[in-house]
């Protein structure tokens, strides 16, 4: 009976190894699958939805230097004395295509960083000015997206705006043949 017992504790020894091993490659998957998912912006505390490769809210923007800094001598200050530019609230627009038939429907959408809870008017540019077009865009975690379908052939020239701050979309412009 000892080759018995021998043979259970090393049966019992393989499958203690097994799990650990297996335990072990389980947390390594889990870490780099969680911070795989934390570098793409898609983590599970955070409720954002992807942007389109716009800065994240709380990020500085680039700031070139100014010309008198060019040709100067002295070193710019180190990273940590530099006072922080806060991030400005941008607008973002894209169009599904850049050509439609008449009345087809193009879908608008973007980010509008800051801009939670705001209802976006569509304009569309009417004779040098722009004016409201009936269909608005609700921003919810810093994301939008609408339709129109357009039946004034040639360029369409389009944008978004914030009517409460008035800030605007860059434009797009569709082409209805």
């Amino acid at each position: 009976m000892p080759a018995d017992d021998e043979l259970r504790r090393k049966a019992i020894r393989a499958v203690l190894i097994v799990a650990g091993i297996a335990v072990v490659l389980g947390l390594v998957v889990a870490l780099t699958a969680t911070a795989a998912l934390r570098m793409a912006g898609l983590s599970g505390g955070d409720k954002t939805a992807p942007t389109f490769a716009t800065p994240r809210p709380n990020e500085p923007e680039p700031v070139a230097p100014s010309p008198s800094a060019q040709g100067s001598e002295s070193p710019d200050p180190p990273a940590s004395t530099r006072p922080a530019k806060k991030a400005k609230p941008r607008i973002v627009l894209e169009a599904s295509s850049a050509a439609a038939a008449t009345m087809e429907r193009i879908t608008l959408s973007g980010t509008y960083r800051g801009g939670d809870g705001v209802s976006l008017q569509v304009q569309r540019r009417e004779d040098g000015s722009w004016v409201d077009f009936p269909t608005t865009a609700r921003v919810e975690s810093e994301a939008f997206s609408t339709y129109v379908e357009l039946g004034q052939p040639g360029e369409n020239q389009l944008r978004v705006v914030d009517p409460e701050s008035g800030k605007a979309s860059n434009q797009v412009v569709i082409t209805v043949s």
